[in-house]
C-alpha cells in the first residue's frame, strides 16, 4: 500500500520581525570605532595565545577600514575563575580581575549617568551570557598619561572624541578626576540590531520503501518577510577610551501569517523514520562592528527547515482529506544563557475542515506530524553566543484500528470480549522551538486543537463500549464506568456516553478521560437492565437485582394531643417522663404527638398549616405556644434513602385547663 502526504503551499506568506526589546539608545548604523574595524570580515586572522579554564587570551589581526594593520591582544573571560586564572596565567591586572570578579558576581552597576535611559538588567546574573572581552593593553592602563600614549601609538583619537562627544565632555586634558566625574570610567548599556527581507520558495520530495510498500512526501512552501535579530550588551570606560564589553541577551520576535493546505491519500505497510529537510539559511546579515576598540563578529541568519515526522502504519486501507490552512498569530520569545523565555503569544486558526474534506475507509494504523519552520539565529564570535527561536506548525494524524479480545472486559462476566475499532483523529498544532548554545532545541506548544474525529467501522467501533463494574447495596447501585484500553488514546471530545438505569432514568457521562463513577437509587426492588451506551452506539449491558427498601415510607398513624392553659402553670405529663419537665405558659398551649411510618423512616417533619413546627430523626415531638387556639390542622412526612413520604393530614381540639386546676373546662 502506498501514501502520499502533500503540503501544499503549506507557507504561502510567512512574515517575521525579530525584536523582543529595543534599547532606548541604539548604537548607530556607524561610528568613528568602525572605521577602526576589518574592511573585510574574510581577512580577519584570530589566533589562540593562552587558554585555561574559562578564558582564552586571543590575538585578532585584520585591515581596517582606513587601510591601516590592526593587531591587538584580547581576553575573553567566561566566569569569575577565568578571570582569576587569566590573572593568575595570562597577564590579566589583579585590579581588572577584581572588577570582573564582582562584576560576574552580582547584578551589573547601573549606567553611570542617572539621566541616561538604561536597558533594563536581567534579574540574576545566572541568567546573563558569562561572556566579557577587553583588550589587553588598554587594561594595563592606571593612569591619564600612559592612556595617551597608547592613544597615540594605537591611532585611537577619534574614537576618544566620540566619547568626549557622547558625554558632552569639553576641555578635558588633565586630571584622572574629571575624566571620573564627567563618567569616562563608567558602563553603558547599548544594543545592536540587524535586519533584512527574504523570499524563499522550495519543493522537497523523499519517497520511503518500495514495491507495495511505500510512502512519498512532497512539502512545498513559500516563505517571505523581513528577519530582524539584536543584540544586547554593555561597554565599560577607561579614560574614554571603550575597552571592555559583556555581552547580555539576543532577542527575536515574529508575526507570522500561514496559508495553504493539507493533503493526503494512499495505503501503506511499514514503519519509517522521518525525514528532515535544511531548506535554505539566508543570511539576514554577518560581518563585524565595533565596540569602542573591541571588534565583535557577528552572523544572523534564517534557517528554513521542513520534515515528515515519523510514520507509522499498519494493516490496510484508504484514507484522503484536506485542511485548509489559515493563520495568523505572533510570539516574542528573550533568548539568555540559560533559556528562552516567552514573553507573548497568540495563535489563531481560520481554516476549515469538514465532511465535505473527508473521504475514508479504512482498516489500518498510521500516525504522522508533518512540519514545517522559519527561525531567526543569530550568533556572536564564531558560534560563541548564539540563539535561535522560530515558529513550528504541524499536523498530526493518526490512523488506528484494532481487532481482537486483549481489549479488557466490559460487563465482568465470563472473558475478554472481542471488540474493533478504527478511528481518524486529526490535530492540529504550533509552538515556539528554541535553542541556544548551552541546551538543545526544545519545543514549546502554544496552540492544540482536535479538528476532526471519525468512527470508521460500520456500524461503529465495539471497542468504544466502556468497562462497567455496578455493586448493589439495598436500593442503590454504584457503578464505575471506565475505557477500554485500546481506545484511550482518542480524543477525550469523543468519549461520550449515556446511561440507561432500567427504570425509565438516564445519566450522561461527558469528555471521559479515564474512569468515572455514577450512583443511582430504584424506587422498588427487582432486576433491572443498565446499559452505558457510547455516543457512537456501542454499549456494555449488565443486569442488577436490587433488594431491601425500595420505596419511600407510607406514615401509618399520625396521633397528636393539645392541651391549651390560662392563668398559671402546670405539669402536662405523666412522672419519668421526658415532658415531666416541661410547662404550658401561663397562657398558651402545649402540643404533642407521634409519627409512625413503614419502609425504615429516618427524618420526620411536622406541619401546622403551612408552618413547619418540627423536624428531627424522632417519631415523638413536642413543642409550645403562646396562644390558645381552639381547633388545630395538622400534617405529617416520613424520609427514608428513597424520598419523602405523601403526607397524613389530622385535626385535633384543643383540651382547655383552668390555672390551678387539672380538670377540663
Amino acid at each position: 500500500m502506498n501514501i502520499q502526504i502533500n503540503l501544499k503551499k503549506i507557507f504561502r506568506k510567512i512574515t517575521l520581525v525579530g525584536l523582543v526589546v529595543t534599547s532606548p539608545i541604539s548604537l548607530a548604523n556607524t561610528s568613528a570605532a568602525d572605521l577602526y574595524g576589518p574592511a573585510k570580515g574574510s581577512d580577519v586572522e584570530t589566533v589562540v595565545l593562552m587558554s585555561g579554564t574559562d578564558y582564552e587570551l586571543k590575538q585578532i589581526s585584520y585591515t581596517d577600514e582606513n587601510g591601516a594593520p590592526q593587531q591587538s591582544d584580547f581576553y575573553f573571560l567566561y566566569s569569575s575563575r577565568g578571570a582569576n586564572e587569566a590573572y593568575l596565567y595570562a597577564g590579566l591586572p589583579i585590579s581588572e580581575r577584581d572588577e570582573i570578579v564582582d562584576e560576574f558576581d552580582r547584578t551589573p552597576v547601573p549606567c553611570i549617568k542617572a539621566a541616561e535611559p538604561c536597558m533594563p538588567e536581567l534579574q540574576a546574573v545566572d541568567d546573563e551570557f558569562d561572556v566579557i572581552v577587553l583588550d589587553k593593553d588598554a587594561a594595563s592602563v592606571t593612569s591619564l598619561s600612559d592612556m595617551n600614549a597608547l592613544v597615540a601609538k594605537r591611532g585611537w583619537q577619534d574614537i576618544q572624541q566620540e566619547q568626549y562627544d557622547l558625554l558632552n565632555i569639553k576641555g578635558i586634558n588633565t586630571g584622572d578626576d574629571k575624566f571620573e566625574a564627567k563618567g569616562c570610567f563608567g558602563w553603558t548599556h547599548r544594543s545592536k540590531n540587524w535586519s533584512k527581507s527574504f523570499n524563499e520558495t522550495f519543493n522537497k520530495s523523499k519517497r520511503f520503501g518500495s514495491g507495495n510498500a511505500f510512502v512519498d512526501v512532497e512539502i512545498n512552501a513559500t516563505t517571505s518577510g523581513n528577519g530582524k535579530a539584536t543584540l544586547e550588551y554593555k561597554y565599560k570606560r577607561s579614560f574614554c577610551i571603550p575597552y571592555k564589553i559583556r555581552m547580555k541577551k539576543l532577542n527575536a520576535r515574529a508575526d507570522y501569517a500561514v496559508t495553504g493546505d493539507i493533503n493526503l491519500h494512499g495505503e501503506a505497510t511499514h514503519t519509517f523514520t522521518g525525514y528532515t529537510w535544511n531548506i535554505a539559511e539566508p543570511n539576514i546579515a554577518n560581518g563585524w562592528f565595533m565596540i569602542g576598540i573591541v571588534p565583535v563578529q557577528y552572523d544572523v541568519k534564517l534557517p528554513i527547515r521542513a520534515g515528515t515526522g515519523d510514520l507509522t502504519l499498519s494493516a490496510s486501507g484508504d484514507v484522503g482529506l484536506e485542511k485548509v490552512l489559515d493563520i495568523t498569530g505572533h510570539y516574542e520569545y528573550a533568548c539568555d544563557k540559560n533559556n528562552c523565555a516567552r514573553v507573548s503569544s497568540s495563535f489563531n486558526d481560520n481554516g476549515t475542515l469538514s465532511m465535505d474534506n473527508i473521504q475514508y475507509q479504512l482498516m489500518a494504523s498510521a500516525s504522522i506530524e508533518p512540519w514545517a519552520e522559519v527561525a531567526i539565529k543569530g550568533r556572536i564570535y564564531w558560534g560563541l553566543i548564539w540563539a535561535k527561536v522560530g515558529i513550528k506548525p504541524s499536523l498530526p494524524i493518526k490512523l488506528s484500528g484494532y481487532y481482537g479480545n486483549m481489549c479488557g472486559n466490559g460487563d465482568n462476566i465470563g472473558g475478554n470480549e472481542t471488540v474493533a475499532a478504527g478511528v481518524l483523529d486529526i490535530d492540529f498544532r504550533a509552538g515556539v522551538v528554541a535553542q541556544v548554545k548551552y541546551f538543545n532545541e526544545q519545543y514549546w506548544q502554544i496552540y492544540r486543537t482536535d479538528i476532526y474525529f471519525a468512527d470508521l467501522v460500520n456500524p461503529y467501533s465495539s471497542a468504544f463500549s466502556p468497562i462497567i463494574r455496578p455493586s448493589v447495596s439495598n436500593s442503590s447501585v454504584t457503578m464505575p464506568v471506565s475505557l477500554r484500553s485500546c481506545v484511550k488514546s482518542a480524543d477525550t471530545g469523543y468519549q461520550d456516553f449515556t446511561v440507561y438505569w432500567g427504570d425509565g432514568s438516564t445519566s450522561g457521562i461527558s469528555n471521559l478521560a479515564s474512569s468515572r463513577t455514577l450512583n443511582h437509587n430504584y424506587a422498588s426492588a427487582g432486576t433491572y437492565q443498565i446499559s452505558v451506551r457510547h455516543s457512537n452506539g456501542a454499549s456494555t449491558n449488565r443486569s442488577v437485582t436490587v433488594t431491601g427498601t425500595t420505596s419511600v415510607p407510607v406514615v401509618s398513624s399520625f396521633t397528636a394531643f393539645a392541651e391549651c392553659f390560662s392563668g398559671g402553670q402546670m405539669p402536662i405529663a405523666p412522672q419519668g417522663e421526658d415532658l415531666d419537665l416541661k410547662r404550658i405558659p401561663e397562657d398558651g398551649m402545649w402540643l404533642s404527638g407521634t409519627v409512625t411510618a413503614t419502609n425504615s423512616p429516618t427524618q420526620y417533619e411536622v406541619y401546622m398549616g403551612s408552618s413547619l413546627i418540627y423536624s428531627g430523626s424522632n417519631a415523638n415531638f413536642f413543642k409550645s405556644f403562646n396562644y390558645s387556639p381552639s381547633y388545630i390542622s395538622l400534617k405529617a412526612r416520613a424520609k427514608n434513602n428513597i424520598g419523602w413520604s405523601p403526607f397524613r393530614s389530622i385535626s385535633i381540639r384543643c383540651e382547655q385547663y383552668l390555672n390551678g386546676d387539672s380538670n377540663k373546662i
